[in-house]
């Protein structure tokens, strides 16, 4: 894998206020010539689905060796690992509560490890911003060629979100809504690489699939594979989560 020189920050920290650039401070002081790019820093607060979800999503664009840093964590501080994965082509670092789930599904793992060796921590660990403290300093070294075994002990498994499973059901595919975008489209779980059909059932009402947001007739709900490969719900030109007062979790069959 090439020598990582850039690290991409996906957080719920918003830019509001001054979390993100301690963050970014923190892996600058050790490594002041890494690439930092924010992938995305408005993940909805503790909203660990939406964060894998955009991560998993988004990581493959970049340059193989690419560091991932994803914090949406609000487990910081308890019982829950810290973690750096070794995939096939990435380096994934963070909690292990489900953020990394649609990852690793996509790129292959080839090894992880419980980051315990506080030696690349930053001196004072604060219980509350593992970000700055942990993960950042952690993927500021990886940047600069530590060995991704020095950093702790290895383990064989990864915390796995179960919203990313989808059911076959009958002749078609059970699958549910995710969340909503700024447009108040509704992203599913349903992906085209494994769920098929050509028309969809909400709240027991036939939504048929199309190929462009341009196609679906307006103030009618259609359905169609974007271009994150999920299947989405869409109004044009409108919301369809305000408009149906539609919500998370509701199921979605593709038949």
């Amino acid at each position: 894998m090439p020598h990582p020189s850039i690290i991409t920050l996906t957080t719920d920290f918003g830019t509001a206020d001054g979390y993100v650039g301690a963050v970014k401070g923190a892996i600058l002081s050790i490594n002041p010539k890494v690439r930092l790019i924010d992938l995305s820093n408005e993940i909805p607060s503790f909203d660990i689905v939406v964060g894998a979800y955009h991560l998993g999503c988004s990581f493959s664009f970049f340059p193989k060796g690419t560091v991932h840093l994803a914090v949406v964590d609000p487990g910081v501080g308890s019982s829950r690992r810290p973690l750096l994965i070794v995939m096939k082509n990435y380096f994934f670092v963070g909690p292990d509560n489900g953020l990394f789930t649609l990852a690793v599904q996509r790129d292959p793992i080839a090894a992880v490890y419980e980051l315990n060796e506080r030696k690349f921590f930053r001196s004072e660990v604060s219980s509350t911003f593992h970000g700055r403290d942990l993960f950042g300093p952690v993927a500021a070294h990886l940047t600069r060629g530590v060995e991704p075994s020095k950093f702790g002990e290895r383990r064989k498994t990864v915390k796995l979100l179960s919203e990313f499973s989808v059911k076959r059901n009958g002749k078609g595919w059970k699958g549910k809504i995710l969340f909503f975008d700024k447009f108040g489209n509704a992203f599913t779980n349903l992906h085209r690489s494994e769920a098929r059909g050509d028309c969809c059932f909400w709240r027991g009402k036939k939504i048929s699939l199309y190929r462009t947001y341009s196609e679906i007739p307006k103030g009618k709900p259609g359905a169609l594979f974007g271009s994150s490969g999920f299947l989405e719900i869409a109004l044009r030109e409108d919301s369809f989560e305000k408009r149906y007062t539609a919500s998370r979790k509701e199921e979605i069959f593709l038949k």
